[in-house]
């Protein structure tokens, strides 16, 4: 029998210590959360965090003979969103990893996708093989396929090196902003099937070795220090020994590898999963059994080498823990639900981020960043101040706050006030850079009170600069007709892409990954060529700055429902603005309408009645539709008798004629007097 578990949204309070043994921190008080699933949720487990603090992972729920497995998004509040298109029938999907931007890389039946600004991307069908594990910050995606490593970095997949030239098995698990892979590979020879760590690097791969008198080891993360963490076990099979633990966590840095140690003298393995960029490792290891459960884990977090247990702050024993972000929250999963604890500095605890709106910007145009303040502290901050040096080359544009006034031009000041626990501010920031190059920006807040946690007290980010004839800024609408649509009735996308940029756009394009459970029909471009059939790409060729080109795409619905279809833009040329390059639409299908028919009634008068011979009979028909629909081309024949003479005919609409044709309309009538003809009424 399987248990379920429901929406909780648990959130409590809970303070850890360092293991005994070891030289002790400063107690952690942590927020612990229990995330939400979704209705009748057999399983969750969240496996990575963003700086936003939003995660992503993996619910389960019942499907028959199998679970149903679902990617999933978890915002900074806990609420939980499915990743895959509404309406859709995939049966198995993980959402993997999460970058500092919030693009996720997650899997959906066995092809890659990337979501972005809410939007889904293909990456399959754009050609990446394998299975893709790691995500950068720049969008840079690393996975391996059978025997191969390799990146994928802008639709380019390029394989990485093998360890002594050896086409082993082979897994790439991470990568780091400087664009190194950690994962491992099996050595060649004799020592076929054994594995060892190794980090990909600049086109060569280096083998990390193992703890001393272990025989494999693996790598699972590195952070952009080059740091790496992992397991390193050993073979009995090769040593002829039994030991515990069979498997240790390691710490890779500076070409040294380091136990990491465990909680349990007993253990029997401990498997580091994440490290974060100061250093902080988390990751699970084996408890001592405790009465009838023989099966305990312990979560850990591992801070300059004092490893401590999470399970208190969670109140689980079997619990593992995924990923922890630069902000020091964790993320995993306890008796098959997914957690997230949020360390509680005691006092104050003001940080702030800096989103830019591209990696590029463009010479001489007004450029945005995003700021988010928070206080994470358990107690209020008082006097909240940011404040932004310009850097050289760059011009002073505006600056908005959600809270409280900015002012400045070369030095800006933003006065936010009182900011009390788990509160935000946001700023938007806008400035003008004149020069060509890096621009390199950083921003810091303080408050009245002593900080409990420097570390997010200031923010960094770089942008590249170039000439803005060398930038684009492509944009994309779609608007649906009709919407709502009709089951088994067309529905037109018509999708829309403007260059608002100086630069001409070449090679612009769109990809739609149009929704599940539809016909597709037709697609057609205003200029350049379209192709796919449920991906669709369009390749408008060049855009100059201004343009603007088209795209129709003609698909049915097979059912009732909503359709959700997700169009991305993009081209050869920088960007600086990706708020505007991807659109998500979505239109209600009701049930298949049946072609109504017209009810048309007839009836017919004479007068005189009795007629004299050698006088006029009039005959009067009369005509009346009853609906619901109209009836067009309504013909009334009218066979004389052969012994009447025709005279002449009229009808109060249409003509008459000896060619019958003739039509009516819901909820009108007519009639026609004649002594014998026929008539064409036209509609009715």
């Amino acid at each position: 029998m399987k248990t379920r578990h429901y929406a909780l949204g648990i959130a409590t309070l809970a303070t850890v210590l360092a293991v005994t043994g070891v030289p002790a921190l400063a107690a952690t008080t942590y927020k612990a959360t229990f995330l939400e699933g979704i209705p009748d949720s057999v399983y969750s487990n969240a496996v990575d965090i963003g700086t936003s603090g939003v995660a992503v992972g993996r619910v389960s729920t019942p499907g028959g003979d199998f679970d149903i497995d679902h990617a999933v998004l978890w915002d900074a509040t806990g609420q939980i969103m499915d990743l895959a298109p509404a309406g859709s029938n995939f049966l198995s999907g993980a959402a993997r990893r999460i970058n500092s931007t919030d693009q996720v890389l997650l899997s959906l039946d066995g092809s890659t996708y990337l979501r972005s600004n809410g939007s889904l991307t293909n990456l399959t069908a754009l050609g990446l093989t394998g299975t893709a594990t790691g995500l950068n910050d720049t969008g840079v995606i690393a996975g391996y396929r059978t025997n191969r490593a390799f990146i994928w970095n802008n639709g380019v997949s390029t394989d990485l090196a093998l360890l002594q030239n050896f086409a082993g098995a082979v897994a790439a698990y991470d990568i780091n902003n400087a664009n190194q892979v950690a994962g491992y590979a099996e050595l060649p020879g004799i020592y076929a099937g054994i594995t060892r760590a190794v980090v990909w690097s600049n086109g060569g791969i280096q083998d990390l070795g193992t703890l001393p008198d272990d025989t494999h080891s693996s790598a699972s993360s590195i952070n952009d220090a080059g740091q790496v963490i992992g397991a390193s076990s050993y073979s009995y099979t090769t040593t002829g020994l039994l030991r515990n633990p069979s498997t240790r966590g390691f710490l890779w840095s500076n070409g040294v590898m380091t136990d990491i140690g465990n909680l349990d003298p007993n253990s029997t393995y401990t498997y580091a999963t994440h490290i974060n960029n100061l250093g902080q490792i988390v990751g699970n290891t084996a408890l001592t059994a405790k009465g009838s459960d023989p099966a305990r884990t312990a979560a850990f977090v591992w801070n300059n080498g004092v490893m401590t247990n999470l399970n208190p702050a969670l109140g689980r024993d079997r619990c593992y823990a995924s990923a922890i972000n630069d902000l020091g929250q964790i993320v995993g999963s306890c008796d098959g639900q997914a957690f997230k604890l949020t360390p509680v500095a005691a006092g104050v605890d003001v940080g702030v981020r800096m989103v830019p709106a591209s990696g590029t910007a463009a010479q001489g145009l007004a450029f945005t960043y995003t700021l988010t303040v928070t206080n994470s502290g358990s107690l209020p901050a008082s006097g909240v101040s940011v404040n932004y040096v310009l850097p050289a080359g760059v011009g002073f544009v505006s600056a908005v706050a959600s809270q409280g006034t900015c002012s400045g031009t070369s030095t800006i000041v933003c006065s936010l006030g009182a900011m009390a626990s788990d509160a935000s501010v946001a700023i938007q920031l806008t400035v003008r850079p004149t020069v060509i190059g890096t621009l390199v920006n950083s921003v810091s807040v303080a408050a009245n009170e002593a900080d409990a946690n420097s570390v997010n007290n200031t923010a960094n980010t770089s942008v590249v600069v170039k000439a803005a004839q060398d930038t684009v800024d492509l944009g994309v609408s779609v608007t649906a007709n009709p919407n709502p649509a009709a089951a088994l009735a067309n529905l037109t996308y018509v999708i829309s892409v403007t260059n608002s940029g100086v630069g001409t756009a070449t090679n612009a394009s769109i990809a739609d990954t149009l929704p599940v459970n539809v016909n597709f029909i037709s697609v057609s471009g205003s200029q350049g060529y379209c192709s796919g059939i449920t991906y669709v790409t369009c390749n408008f060729g060049s855009l100059a700055s201004g343009a603007s080109a088209t795209a129709t795409i003609v698909v049915q619905p097979k059912a009732t429902g909503v359709y959700i279809n997700n169009v991305v833009v993009y081209s050869g040329i920088s960007d600086v603005n990706a708020a505007n390059n991807a659109v998500t639409t979505s239109v209600v299908a009701n049930t298949a309408t049946t072609s109504a028919a017209a009810d048309l009634a007839l009836s017919m008068t004479d007068r005189p009645d009795p007629a004299r011979k050698g006088s006029d009979l009039t005959y009067t028909i009369s005509v009346r539709n009853k609906g619901p629909a109209t009836a067009t081309a309504l013909l009334v024949s009218d066979i004389l008798s052969p012994f009447v003479s025709y005279v002449s005919s009229s009808a109060s609409q249409g003509s008459c004629s000896a060619t019958p044709t003739s039509v009516p309309v819901p909820g009108t009538s007519f009639s026609r007097n004649t002594t014998a003809s026929s008539a064409d009424f036209g509609k009715l």
